[in-house]
């Protein structure tokens, strides 16, 4: 009886943890990519410097759009005429790309998609 219980307590916290590991939500093959992708942390750095982080109204989110990711710099400035910056995983600059660009402005996104913003972000999404 005591190894059945034994067995059916490490059967239990095996499949609790194999959930947890199954939970890690990897962006570009990285379970953190304002830390782990260098080009996405020296924008963070740089924005860090701008009015807009100032004001807390500066954020980054991630959508994916046929198979790729996308990480768009965006801002909830009610007054500011702005453009968003948006980058693949590789860190190139693909803002012109239209088809992109149309796709995510039409984007409705939600707080679960923003990887990074200001400590105390003043943003309703």
């Amino acid at each position: 009886m005591k190894t059945s219980s034994l067995l059916s307590t490490a059967l239990f916290m095996f499949l609790i943890l194999c959930e947890d590991l199954g939970s890690t939500r990897l962006i570009c093959g990285v379970s953190n990519p304002v830390e782990e992708l260098t080009w996405l942390k020296q924008k963070t750095e740089e924005l860090k410097q701008t009015g807009l982080y100032e004001t807390e109204q500066v954020y980054i989110w991630y959508t994916e759009y046929n198979g790729e990711t996308y990480f768009i710099i965006d801002n909830c400035c009610p007054n500011c005429n702005s453009v968003l910056l948006i980058y693949n995983c590789m860190g190139e600059d693909v803002s012109a790309n239209t088809t992109i660009s149309e796709y995510i402005n039409s984007y409705d996104k939600d707080i679960n998609s923003v990887i990074w913003n200001p400590e105390n972000f003043s943003c309703n999404l």
